[in-house]
């Protein structure tokens, strides 16, 4: 996995002393950063849905099919003069990034044989359809709402309170939208106190793939399979966007457990490290008790709900 590059540790540590600390191998810092991934995973697998986060940072690649939230970084080998390229082929050359579009073999750089990708190391991530709709409105990933388009039944960003779906609005879910054929219909109070104890109270919605709840597109229907069309470059804005998706907090707490692991490997000062580990754990441990809350997607399961609580429902009461 490649979750993390070199660049990202560029703001935590200086060249020559990340040089020191990986011993010019970078494999090392490769099994370091999985050691910290799986570190974090422990801490976190139970509430938060760590596989969307934890996925790689790789360069793009013209013949690849992407799907929605896929990340890539532009970085490649360096331009050589006179040397064969295909069409396709992937260079850096004076800190941009090219795609060839035309075959050549070159003596000096020909800007018109290639198409720009962006500066060197720049970040993209496919986008979410820009089809999806909420209440009728268009319903874009924003740095609040980065999983805004993608159904839920729960909404982080809104202190996970349950979304409430109108008819005709159109959701991401994994690999299709969908559009909404009935509307989300709360629950009243009179039939709240039915259910006895909360853990019985059901979700207001069902998901789009439900092959059960939802065999004949009664909630969802028009399924319609969405990829990002091959050879489209991260420049459009249609299907890519520009910046990174990853959670902040979980890189910086990647970083910290990666350098703390690597620095027992060398002659080190290891107190400003041994701090940064233990801050790491201490957040890790905040957002897995609650304490506070990462833009991560939560894990709901598809049956039943995510905590099992037995307390009995309380009577709303108006005066």
């Amino acid at each position: 996995m490649s979750y993390l590059n070199y660049p990202d540790y560029k703001i935590s540590i200086q060249d020559r002393s990340y040089i020191q600390l990986v011993q010019n191998n970078d494999a090392k810092r490769t099994a370091a950063e999985q050691w910290a991934i799986s570190m974090i995973r422990g801490k976190l697998t139970q509430k938060y849905d760590v596989n969307k986060e934890f996925t790689d940072t790789l360069p793009y690649d013209p013949a690849k099919q992407y799907n929605v939230r896929d990340r890539v970084i532009i970085n490649y080998p360096a331009w050589v003069a006179s040397t064969s390229y295909s069409l396709n082929a992937c260079i850096v050359y004076n800190g941009v990034g090219y795609v060839c579009t035309t075959s050549n073999s070159d003596a000096t750089f020909n800007s018109s044989h290639w198409s720009s990708l962006g500066a060197q190391y720049t970040i993209y991530y496919a986008s979410y359809p820009s089809s999806c709709t909420y209440h009728g409105q268009p319903n874009p990933a924003t740095l609040a709402g980065p999983f805004a388009p993608e159904f839920a039944l729960i909404n982080v960003a809104r202190g996970g309170e349950q979304n409430l779906y109108a008819l005709g609005d159109i959701v991401y879910w994994k690999g299709y939208t969908y559009v909404c054929t009935f509307a989300t219909r709360q629950i009243s109070d009179a039939n709240l106190i039915q259910y006895i104890a909360y853990k019985d109270v059901p979700f207001l919605n069902v998901f789009p793939d439900d092959a059960v709840n939802n065999a004949n597109s009664q909630f969802w229907g028009s399924q319609t399979a969405y990829t990002i069309p091959v050879a489209t470059l991260p420049t459009n804005t249609t299907y890519w966007t520009l910046g990174d998706n990853r959670t902040p907090e979980i890189v910086e707490c990647v970083k910290d457990l990666t350098l703390w692991k690597l620095s027992a490997l060398v002659n080190f000062s290891k107190a400003e490290w041994n701090e940064r580990y233990e801050s790491a754990l201490r957040l890790l441990a905040m957002y897995a008790n609650g304490e506070a809350t990462l833009l991560m997607p939560i894990i709901v399961t598809q049956r039943g709900t995510r905590v099992r609580f037995g307390s009995k429902v309380k009577q709303q009461n108006t005066y």
